[in-house]
């Protein structure tokens, strides 16, 4: 089905092209025009330039929004399955229960994804090394060592500084609020869904900005044409330099509004994306619910707060303490 629709655009892209270049031929041989090179950068280029390129935004804006509108009630859109399917399964899941589920569950297996993924990188197969102590992964640089009863691999500086980076936060997913995931607000991808929640206004902010810069540049190379096309009959040359005007700008309003048609639909695409996602990660949920997993109450939560806390700062004191004994080692040596 997706085959199918872009190779519907690309059949309408192709058609339109193709009837541009007929009008183009058709203007051009009814009126021997040629190219003026001097009349670049003069009052009146830049005052046409400047006409085109608002006609070129005003038109894609006005017929993006149409395109979204008619992209979206079109049923077998993908925007309008996906919404569709999302809010058939929204309401399976109890706002608290899903908020713990994203809490325990998808955020730290993202997160390990993202670990993986850096390790993987840097050709480290062992990515519980991350777990280990600061002292005990310095200690594997060019020297495999025995730790907690595994072994593990030597590293090098390279890998060792890449490792510190995860353990300082460098490569932390700054993960968005569970309740995003159960709103219809608004493609293989290499990162995680807490990465690609975290980045969908940018995406979409950055896709239609490109279309429209794409669009003005376009509008500037096609206005530097025109804006040298005069006749070779000095008797009409109001005509024509009135014909050419008239053509180009006829041709941006439609141009820009077969764009702005495509970009709304298109962003539609992507918002339907992002609503297949939740609908996913709401599954996921389910299915995990299904295997057993259970919301904790506040109480559990908060115990389960104080071990980890605990242990970290146990963590802390032995490294607090290993460092005072090897400088106190080193001022008796001394």
């Amino acid at each position: 089905m997706k085959k199918e629709r872009i190779l519907n655009k690309k059949i309408l892209l192709g058609a339109f092209a193709m009837l541009s270049l007929v009008a183009i031929v058709f203007v051009t041989s009814f009126a021997p025009f040629i190219l003026d090179p001097a009349k670049i950068g003069t009052a009146e280029f830049w005052t046409d330039e400047i006409i085109l390129v608002v006609i070129a935004i005003f038109s894609v804006i006005c017929v993006m929004f149409m395109g979204q509108t008619d992209n979206a009630g079109n049923p077998k859109s993908q925007i309008a399955k996906q919404t569709s399917l999302f809010l058939g399964i929204r309401d399976k899941v109890v706002s608290s229960e899903f908020t713990q589920w994203v809490h325990q569950v998808l955020e730290p297996n993202d997160q390990k994804e993202v670990y993986a993924r850096v390790l993987n990188e840097i050709n480290i197969k062992q990515p519980e090394i991350v777990s280990l102590t600061r002292k005990d992964i310095k200690s594997l640089i060019n020297m495999p060592q025995r730790i907690d009863g595994k072994w593990f691999d030597e590293i090098t500086e390279k890998q060792y500084k890449a490792i510190i980076d995860i353990k300082n936060g460098k490569y932390n997913i700054k993960f968005v609020n569970p309740d995003y995931y159960l709103t219809d607000n608004h493609v293989g991808t290499k990162y995680t869904r807490s990465e690609r929640a975290g980045n969908e206004d940018n995406k979409r902010i950055g896709y239609v900005g490109l279309s429209l810069a794409t669009k003005i540049i376009m509008v500037i190379v096609i206005g530097c044409v025109f804006g040298m096309y005069t006749r070779d009959v000095l008797a009409n040359q109001d005509m024509s330099a009135s014909l050419a005007k008239l053509f180009s700008r006829l041709f941006n309003v439609l141009s820009s509004s077969f764009v702005g048609y495509f970009v709304g639909c298109q962003d539609n695409d992507l918002v339907a994306g992002y609503v297949e996602m939740k609908v996913n990660t709401i599954s996921d949920m389910l299915a995990d619910k299904q295997k057993g997993f259970k919301a904790k109450s506040v109480e559990e939560l908060a115990r389960e707060k104080f071990i980890a806390k605990t242990q970290e700062n146990t963590l802390k004191i032995e490294e607090k303490d290993s460092k005072e004994i090897a400088s106190e080692l080193a001022k008796n040596i001394s």
